[in-house]
């Protein structure tokens, strides 16, 4: 028979997932009432449990915007978690919310040497590509998407999105619709060709589901660059501004559009 879940277990089993997916946010009541009914079960719970529920508190704050709360309830689930890779880089995140760059950067260096497997090693180097974009050191942002792009596991869907979304916003565009496609095939489980071009991928998939990716952060402009070339009709710059209804990392955006010459669309989020 099952032992019951602790209350920090069950908050986690019930939100945690759901604090992390852009694709389905949820409406302020709720994260509200999420940090407030993971805070009263804190005094009830062990060292460990205690990490879990800070993490979901600062995720919540995080998602209700804000950045300073979250910084606060992150730092607490590493004290909680010392030797969890998970709680520094989730704090990094919420640091560069805040933009405290040189923090959250500080704190994905100490995270690195202890993420042994794949899916924290492409987290953690593209989480510090946003930061030193941020901070202005475009080659070594470069460098790091690198790194990013060398680890990040052919089948994890998630990860191949968000490291194509960090390729679009340093306007690798080749490299953004080339990661599109392989997030194509592992989020539907379909095979691919081995000369498959990465455009036929995109256009056989489902049209609502490539028409929610151009919406997404700098995939829209990679997206229509790649049309454009391969119908040798490229469009002027001016055609070419970036989407952001929504980003890994929203104040990232606007760091990278202005290092890369890149120009900004009147709607964009901050």
């Amino acid at each position: 028979m099952a032992l019951p879940l602790t209350k920090a277990q069950d908050l986690h089993e019930r939100w945690a997932r759901r604090l992390n997916d852009p694709a389905d946010p949820l409406d302020e009541f709720t994260l509200h009432r999420i940090s407030l009914e993971a805070r009263r079960a804190l005094p009830d719970s062990d060292r460990a449990g205690c990490g879990i529920l800070w993490l979901i508190i600062g995720n919540a704050e995080r998602e209700l915007g804000r950045a300073s709360e979250a910084v606060d309830a992150h730092r607490n689930a590493v004290l909680c978690l010392p030797g969890s890779v998970d709680a520094r880089l989730t704090l990094s995140v919420s640091l560069g919310r805040a933009e405290r760059h040189e923090e959250a950067l500080a704190e994905l260096k100490a995270a690195l040497p202890s993420a042994k497997i794949p899916i924290n090693q492409t987290i953690a180097w593209i989480n510090i590509s946003w930061a030193l974009a941020n901070l202005g050191r475009l080659d070594e942002a470069l460098d790091a998407y690198g790194d990013a792009l060398r680890v990040v596991p052919t089948t994890d869907a998630d990860l191949l999105i968000k490291v194509a979304m960090l390729a679009a916003a340093m306007s690798l565009h080749a490299d953004a619709v080339e990661l599109i496609a392989r997030y194509l095939c592992a989020a539907q489980g379909v095979d691919r060709a081995h000369d498959e071009p990465a455009l036929a991928v995109i256009d056989r998939a489902p049209a609502d589901h490539v028409a929610r990716l151009a919406k997404v952060g700098a995939l829209g402009v990679a997206l229509d660059a790649a049309r454009a070339e391969a119908a040798d009709n490229t469009p002027p710059p001016e055609d070419m501004a970036i989407r952001t209804e929504t980003v890994l990392s929203p104040e990232a955006w606007a760091r990278f559009a202005e290092l890369a010459g890149l120009p900004r669309s009147t709607g964009a989020s901050a």
